[in-house]
Parts: structure tokens; C-alpha cells; sequence
């Protein structure tokens, strides 16, 4: 979701909004994490309203991330390492 939102922003703004948009998915659970986003909207919906409205067409899916605890959550967004590993799995 991030990589898809940072198509939309602004060079200049993206360090700024990827804070933000962080604590979308650092959120404890879905209620915080709905009202974080509320938040973005308010910040960054008028300057990139298709960044966040990328959020909000895939909410459905974003929800589930919300239901592992946290541990698990941050395997799930660190695909980098796991993405490392398949390419070097398909290599060899």
C-alpha cells in the first residue's frame, strides 16, 4: 500500500506523508487505524487524493492485516527479506 500511495506524492512531500501513512499500518488495531487515516485525509487528501484514495478502495483488505498481533505484522510489511529470499531461491 505504501509503494502504490508513494506513486502519487510529491518527491518533496514523501518523507513527510511516508510518516504518516506508517502510522496507518503501526496502528494497534483497525479503529485506530481508521482514525489515523481520517487524519491523513485531512493532511494530504486534498494535495494526493488518489494516494489516499488508494487506501480507502482497498480498506477491505487493509482491515485483515489488523486481526495478527503485532509480531506477526511486521513480518507480514517487511517483504523486503522475503522477497530476497524467493529471488535467490528461484536463482539457485
Amino acid at each position: 500500500m505504501l509503494r502504490n500511495s508513494f506513486k502519487y506524492v510529491s518527491y518533496k512531500d514523501l518523507k513527510k506523508s511516508a510518516s504518516d501513512f506508517k502510522s496507518v499500518y503501526n496502528a494497534p488495531n483497525e479503529t485506530s487505524a481508521l482514525s489515523e487515516l481520517e487524519n491523513i485525509k485531512e493532511t494530504w487528501g486534498i494535495k494526493y487524493p488518489y494516494a489516499i484514495g488508494n487506501w480507502e478502495s482497498n480498506w477491505e483488505d487493509v482491515s485483515s492485516f489488523f486481526q495478527f498481533p503485532d509480531d506477526i505484522r511486521r513480518i507480514m510489511y517487511t517483504t523486503n527479506i522475503i522477497e530476497k529470499l524467493n529471488r535467490q531461491h528461484l536463482i539457485n
